[in-house]
């Protein structure tokens, strides 16, 4: 029975004789056994990797790793990679991928100097078993809640089994170190390509999912300690520097890496011979997720990892841009933990930037653009409170991160762009503080004042259908006009004009408060006649079902249906939002005919 090593293995393990097992395989005189039956014995051993058997034998999961690294370093090396490589390739199994770790790297440092081929099929397979995990759900966790997350069941799987992968990963990362002076061979170079591979694939998947800020202290002054998300996320950022210690080198080469790969079929890959020895020569020949880039500059710039990797030599302007697409990518996310990571990084980079630095030629960007509408789309579809907030509260600090004539040029692109009322509102009050600041400055700027100023009051005051306008839908963007109207009939007297205001009096009557007028008029008409007619229906205990349909949305998500009830009380809250407006109306016309009268007088005087 014993010239048949396998047989006799497979009755032992049956007989849950394991520890014999372990001493049979390793007598000296079944060496050359071993050599020529690995494959088979790697099966067998790795039948008992299951999790049943590792709470059932508590020393088993030790014994069949001794196993398997004996059979490693005594059988041929590609062999057994191969056998182990389909051992793992199950990606259900966390016992055995956990155990196969270090056998695989006994094997893949057995075989020839030349040996990326086989890592990169390695590192390839061991990610997919982590990339077919599932991700923990897209939790709506705000402020302290989020370190709720690393309590998932999922979330503590994902991290042990990358704290695992990036053990196995960590001896290759020594070989292909960067040092000064160093010879560098195709060899090592398409090592490090290998290794920037995983490592960029692992903050796409699970690393951007996870939560990976750090506060080393509590709000009562109490140290905290790191998550293993966070844990993990810092070995990565050190093996990145360790392979690819020009951080702002690696990320235009990435960069510049997916604009190939856009326009052209995929490459094969680079013999050894066609490989450039000067060790800037790497293509991953692949795309890389913008989200991946994203979340490493994210840990670099906002979270300060390897920050000492980043050359501070280049302008905060040229950064922003830079980030711009990756911004965008985190920010178009469906998650919520990686929208964060987007509006910490866009936080972050504005706030490196010096007041009035920006250029306005930034504003035509492409890239700054979409970015910009990226920060809307969140900050108004969002349901997290803390995204909502921290993208409203980067649109002033943009502002104040231009000149002068590239804040008018960037007000104006968002009131041009914008739709929804409650945000052109938000944008006529920074329009509002422009002008304040304008007109307290003992050399006002041009672009808050005359002609310039005027492009601005083009857009605030205006309706988009006239008279006919949905004034309730419009109504915040109303309000913020006529309270903007007010402020300069009040603050600009017409001798003084600075604005330009008093230029355009007959314009915004003519175009504006008029159409507005007859609006509410109309609006205030329709709505006190369906608040009648449903105050009716209900003393009568009959529903209307003429009415109007109500449709309730939050974060772009439809509500139930409204009660009838919930329907008189949206239509008395609108009645009283027309008398509001037509309030303000009033009183800013008042004004406006007072202060010309004043004018008047004061000429004849």
């Amino acid at each position: 029975m014993e010239e048949n090593i396998v047989g006799f293995i497979k009755i032992l393990v049956d007989r849950d004789q394991y520890e014999a097992a372990y001493l049979f395989v390793k007598r000296k005189q079944n060496v050359e056994k071993v050599r020529e039956n690995g494959w088979e014995l790697v099966g067998e051993i790795c039948r008992l990797l299951t999790k049943e058997k590792a709470e059932k034998f508590p020393d088993l999961k030790v014994i069949c790793e001794d196993v398997l690294m004996y059979i490693a370093k005594t059988a041929k090396p590609k062999e057994m990679l191969l056998a182990f490589l389909e051992q793992v390739d199950i990606y259900k199994n966390d016992v055995k991928f956990k155990a196969l770790l270090s056998p695989l790297k006994t094997s893949l440092l057995l075989l020839p100097e030349k040996r990326h081929h086989s890592l990169g099929i390695t590192l390839e397979t061991l990610y997919t078993h982590i990339k077919t995990q599932e991700l923990p759900g897209n939790y709506q966790l705000e402020g302290v809640e989020k370190a709720l997350l690393e309590n998932d069941s999922q979330v503590k799987r994902l991290s042990d089994l990358l704290l695992h992968l990036l053990e196995f990963v960590r001896t290759f990362i020594i070989e292909a170190q960067v040092y000064e002076s160093q010879e560098v061979t195709a060899g090592m170079i398409n090592q490090r390509t290998e290794l920037l591979r995983l490592l960029m694939k692992v903050l796409n998947y699970p690393l951007v999912h996870m939560d990976l800020m750090y506060q080393s202290t509590s709000q009562d002054g109490k140290p905290l300690p790191k998550t293993q998300s966070r844990v993990n996320a810092e070995h990565v950022m050190h093996f990145i520097s360790a392979i690819q210690p020009d951080f702002h080198a690696a990320m235009i080469r990435m960069m510049d890496n997916n604009e190939k790969v856009k326009v052209q079929d995929r490459k094969s890959n680079m013999t050894d011979d066609q490989a450039d020895d000067s060790g800037d020569n790497w293509q991953l020949d692949e795309l890389i997720p913008e989200v991946s880039i994203g979340c490493f500059s994210y840990l670099t710039l906002a979270e300060g990892l390897q920050m000492q990797h980043f050359p501070a030599v280049f302008r905060h302007q040229y950064l922003l841009e830079l980030n711009l697409k990756l911004i965008s990518a985190l920010l178009l996310s469906a998650r919520n933990m990686i929208n964060l990571k987007g509006v910490s990084l866009l936080h972050r980079l504005m706030a490196l930037s010096a007041p009035k630095s920006l250029t306005p030629e930034l504003v035509e960007s492409d890239d700054f653009v979409n970015c910009m509408d990226s920060v809307i789309h969140v900050m108004l579809r969002s349901p997290i409170k803390e995204v909502r907030l921290g993208t409203l509260h980067q649109v002033p600090l943009v502002v104040s991160r231009f000149t002068m004539k590239g804040r008018h040029r960037f007000l104006y692109h968002l009131l041009s762009i914008n739709n929804h009322s409650g945000f052109a509102g938000y944008v006529i009050h920074l329009v509002k503080e422009e002008i304040k600041c304008a007109l307290d400055s003992k050399e006002p700027s041009e672009y808050f004042t005359g002609i310039q100023l005027k492009k601005l009051l083009q857009l605030i005051f205006k309706l988009p259908k006239g008279a006919s306008s949905d004034l309730l839908e419009n109504s915040d963007k109303i309000m913020a006009g006529l309270n903007l109207l007010r402020y300069l009939v009040i603050r600009d007297s017409p001798p003084v004009n600075a604005t330009g205001i008093w230029n355009q009096t007959q314009h915004i009557e003519s175009t504006y408060l008029e159409p507005l007028r007859q609006g509410l008029s109309m609006s205030r008409a329709h709505y006190k006649l369906e608040l009648d007619a449903h105050q009716t229906s209900i003393d009568k205990g009959v529903e209307l079902i003429n009415g109007p349909e109500f449709q309730v949305s939050v974060c772009g998500k439809a509500l139930p249906k409204v009660s009838s009830q919930q329907k008189i009380q949206i239509l008395r809250t609108a009645v009283s939002t027309f008398d509001l407006m037509e309030s303000i109306v009033g009183r800013v016309t008042d004004l406006m005919s007072v202060q010309l009268k004043d004018c008047k007088k004061s000429e004849g005087i």
